[in-house]
């Protein structure tokens, strides 16, 4: 089992913009007083402008938007740039070399879901702190519910419909947050807060006003399917668009748009059944639709779930925690989505992801043959399942 001292630690943080480096030493908290310098060929700068990718406040420097930085003045006699930060971030979180006593993660997102639980397991007491009624609150409430429900049970506390008030310190070691939890207020004290909320896309200050590049509503780049703005000789990639957000996908797009950009291509990019996970444990996974957007897309939809419990692999291993839920067109057969809450399910949606670009009806995913004692054969349970109560089938799914 990995315990937090056989994690590696990075002591420091390098940050460059231009010819100008940016090094701060971290401290211990999210919340606390960070020192750093600023050099430009080994001489203290002031006035230099630096991108730290995290909301400061800061004694020496403004703000100019969404992580922008000028340090406007350089104490006399000395270097040192102090710091007040409200949250380091998921960037710099992995960075601390004692393991936090007590972590309060603001948000449910699959980010907030992932640190919440690896810091639980390193043995950090976790509070996550959420103003929705559901974790994963873009999901269906079953697969929030399974989710929760194993979080809960590991020991994970989790406050839902709870709004953050205020953050203060109370003392070196300790964080107090003021929350409304249902109506009612409560008190959190943490040594250290990871706030976990979302991101927005870091658009400001590249002059695409100047250029009338189209922005939507939070800021991100509007880009068609070959990553063309509405100028045509401007294209955009990865996270700054209005695109799925995942590392997979903005590598793909920066390989559509130099194809188009240099090599006058015509690449594009292509989201049908696009497979995703969140890397908790159990997993969640899907890709496709949910019925959710089928209802929205006015498809005609009816969904199958097939629980753990009624997976022979799942069985086998003793662990069945979660299901599997697929949703299928009621007209056509074809395969519209499918949606996973199980350890290791993100192995499980690829085969749907293909079934689902390529048209292949479930009535053919229900008759292929997978292999006996393996989780996708969970995937053929559930196609059955659509017809057929798999508690009175044989052994091998058949």
């Amino acid at each position: 089992m990995v315990g937090w001292t056989t994690v590696p630690v990075k002591r420091e943080v390098v940050l460059n913009q231009g010819v100008v480096v940016c090094h701060i030493e971290l401290d211990e908290a999210g919340l606390g007083e960070v020192s750093g310098y600023i050099f430009m060929d080994g001489n203290p700068v002031k006035d230099a402008r630096v991108y730290l990718m995290v909301h400061y406040q800061y004694k020496h420097g403004k703000s100019d938007h969404n992580g922008f930085y000028t340090f406007t003045e350089v104490p006399s006699g000395e270097t040192e740039v102090t710091v007040t930060c409200y949250s380091d971030g998921n960037r710099t979180l992995f960075e601390l070399e004692n393991q936090p006593e007590s972590l309060a993660v603001i948000g449910a997102g699959y980010i907030a879901l992932e640190l919440a639980q690896a810091y639980h397991r390193f043995g950090t007491k976790v509070k996550l702190i959420h103003r929705s009624e559901r974790v994963l609150s873009t999901q269906t409430s079953d697969i929030s519910d399974e989710l929760t429900k194993h979080l809960s049970d590991e020991g994970i506390e989790i406050h839902l419909n709870t709004k953050v008030k205020k953050i203060s310190r109370t003392d070196e070691n300790t964080i107090l947050i003021t929350a409304e939890e249902n109506g009612k207020e409560v008190q959190f004290r943490v040594s250290h807060i990871l706030i976990a909320a979302g991101i927005d896309a870091n658009t400001a200050n590249l002059g695409l006003e100047i250029l009338g590049v189209n922005l939507d509503k939070a800021g991100s780049v509007i880009v068609n399917e070959k990553q063309e703005t509405n100028i045509g000789h401007v294209y955009a990639i990865g996270d700054c668009t209005n695109t799925p957000s995942f590392v997979y996908t903005a590598a793909a797009e920066g390989k559509t748009a130099a194809l188009n950009a240099i090599m006058n291509k015509d690449a594009t990019m292509d989201y049908q059944g696009l497979p995703w996970v969140v890397f908790t444990d159990p997993q969640v996974a899907g890709a496709g639709i949910d019925e959710k957007e089928a209802i929205k897309e006015g498809i005609p939809y009816e969904t199958s779930t097939v629980y753990l419990k009624d997976v022979p692999r799942s069985i086998a291993a003793r662990d069945t925690r979660g299901f599997i839920k697929l949703i299928r067109n009621t007209e056509t057969d074809e395969l519209l989505g499918i949606r996973v809450v199980a350890p290791e399910g993100g192995e499980l949606v690829m085969q749907a992801s293909l079934a689902i670009k390529y048209g292949i009806k479930v009535e053919e995913i229900a008759n292929s043959l997978h292999p006996y004692l393996t989780l996708s054969e969970g995937v053929k349970l559930a196609s059955i399942t659509f017809k057929k109560d798999i508690k009175e089938l044989s052994c091998c799914a058949v």
